[in-house]
């Protein structure tokens, strides 16, 4: 039981770290005023897990 939650929180806490990164870097391109490389973003996405 332990194991699996510690499992399910640090799959959790990646998909945070995965997720604050993409906002910022989406914040930074529109601050920038290019659009982001969606297909990019989505593929290194999948591969972090």
């Amino acid at each position: 039981m332990s194991i699996l939650t510690l499992e399910v929180c640090l799959a959790a806490l990646l998909a945070l770290t995965t997720l604050g990164t993409g906002l910022t870097m989406v914040r930074n391109m529109k601050k920038s005023g290019s659009r982001p490389p969606l297909p990019t973003a989505a593929r290194s996405y999948r591969s972090s897990f």
